[in-house]
C-alpha cells in the first residue's frame, strides 16, 4: 500500500506523511507581514534577555557561597527551567517565522511542544516548591530546622519528574502535540477535540496549574500573615532574616507574574474544549504563548531587584562595588 498523509493541526496546517513523518508541501505562516515582525522582534528580545538574565543567575549561584542556600536551589531550579524554554524554543520559533513556515518537521515539532510543556510545567511546580519552603521556615520553624538535604533533593525531583510524566503524555498517545495555527510554532493539538484532548486538558490544567496556585496562594498568605505579625526590624535586624523577608516578597512577586504571564495560554486550552476550536486564531495562540513565554526575562530581574544580596553579588561579579557602603555589604552577607 502507498503511504498516507494526515493534516497536522487542522486544514490550514502541514501534512506529514504518516510513515515517514516528513512534512510535505508545507504552507506558509498564517500571521500578516507586520504581524511576523513584531513577533520575531518581540521573541529575539525575550529571548536574547532570559537567556542571558538566567545563565547570570546560574553565575551567581555558582560562583557565590552564600547564595547556595537550600531556597535558593529551589530558585535555581527555576532559572533552569526558565532558561530551557529559551535554549529550546525561542531560537525554533524565530527561525520559523524569518522563513514563514515551520522548519523542524514532525519530530522537530513534537520535541519543541514537548520541551514547552515540560520546562512550563517545572516552572510551577518549582514556584510550588519556593512557597512550601517559605510556609515552613515562617510559620513552623520548628519543623523546618528538621528538614535535611535529602528533602529538598527528593522535592526537586518530584519537581522535574511531574514534569517530565504531564509532558510526555501526548507523545505516547494521552492527547498529542501538533503545529498550532499559525504554523510557526508547535503545542497541544486544539483542532482535534476528542476525549483525549478533553480529559488531559481538564487534568494538566486541574493538576499542574490550579492545585500548584491553591498551594502557592494558602501557602504564602499564612507567610506573610506571620511576617507582618512580626513587623520591621528596624536597623537592628538579623541581615539573614532581612534576606528571608527579600526573597519570601521576591517569590510573591514572581508568582503574580506568572499568573499574569501563564493564565491566558491556559484559558486558551479550556477555551478549546467548550467552542469550536476553529475559532482559535493564530495571532491568539501567538499572543497567549508569547505571554507566557515573557517570564523568562522578568525572573531574573525580579531576583536581583527585589533581593539586596542577589544585586550585591551581581555588582561584585561584574566588579562594579564603587562605595564604602557596597564594600561593606558584601562583607556582612559573605559575598567573599
Amino acid at each position: 500500500m502507498g503511504d498516507t498523509t494526515y493534516t497536522e493541526g487542522g486544514p490550514h496546517s502541514v501534512a506529514f506523511n504518516a510513515s515517514t513523518k516528513i512534512v510535505e508541501n508545507p504552507v506558509s505562516s498564517l500571521l500578516t507581514s507586520p504581524e511576523r515582525t513584531v513577533v520575531s522582534g518581540y521573541l529575539i528580545f525575550i529571548g536574547t534577555g532570559g537567556t542571558i538574565g538566567n545563565t547570570i543567575i546560574l553565575a551567581l549561584f555558582i560562583r557565590f557561597k552564600a547564595l547556595r542556600t537550600r531556597v535558593n536551589a529551589l530558585l535555581l531550579n527555576l532559572a533552569i527551567a526558565d532558561l530551557g524554554i529559551n535554549v529550546f524554543g525561542f531560537p525554533f520559533m524565530v527561525w520559523s517565522i524569518l522563513r514563514e513556515r515551520w522548519m523542524l518537521g514532525y519530530v522537530g515539532c513534537q520535541w519543541y511542544a514537548f520541551n514547552g510543556m515540560f520546562f512550563g510545567i517545572a516552572s510551577i511546580g518549582s514556584l510550588a516548591a519556593i512557597s512550601i519552603d517559605r510556609y515552613f521556615l515562617t510559620c513552623r520553624y520548628h519543623q523546618y530546622l528538621e528538614i535535611t538535604r535529602r528533602h529538598y533533593i527528593w522535592l526537586t525531583v518530584a519537581v522535574w519528574v511531574n514534569a517530565l510524566f504531564w509532558a510526555a503524555m501526548p507523545l505516547l498517545g494521552w492527547s498529542r502535540y501538533a503545529l498550532e495555527p499559525s504554523n510557526i510554532a508547535c503545542l497541544l493539538d486544539l483542532r482535534e477535540r476528542d476525549a483525549g484532548f478533553i480529559s488531559y486538558v481538564i487534568m494538566i490544567f486541574l493538576v499542574c496549574f490550579a492545585l500548584p496556585l491553591v498551594v502557592i496562594g494558602l501557602a504564602y498568605v499564612h507567610t506573610l500573615r506571620v511576617m507582618r505579625a512580626i513587623g520591621e526590624g528596624g536597623a537592628q535586624e538579623n541581615v539573614e532574616w532581612t534576606n528571608e523577608k527579600q526573597t519570601t516578597k521576591m517569590g510573591v512577586i514572581v508568582v503574580m507574574l506568572f499568573v499574569v504571564g501563564w493564565s491566558p495560554y491556559a484559558c486558551l486550552h479550556l477555551y478549546a474544549l467548550f467552542d469550536s476550536p476553529y475559532n482559535v486564531t493564530p495571532l491568539l495562540t501567538t499572543i497567549t504563548a508569547l505571554c507566557a513565554k515573557t517570564s523568562t526575562v522578568y525572573n531574573p530581574v525580579v531576583y536581583i531587584t527585589m533581593n539586596r544580596r542577589y544585586m550585591l553579588a551581581l555588582k561584585k561579579m561584574f566588579k562594579c562595588v564603587f562605595t564604602y557602603r557596597d564594600h561593606e555589604a558584601i562583607q556582612i552577607h559573605n559575598l567573599t
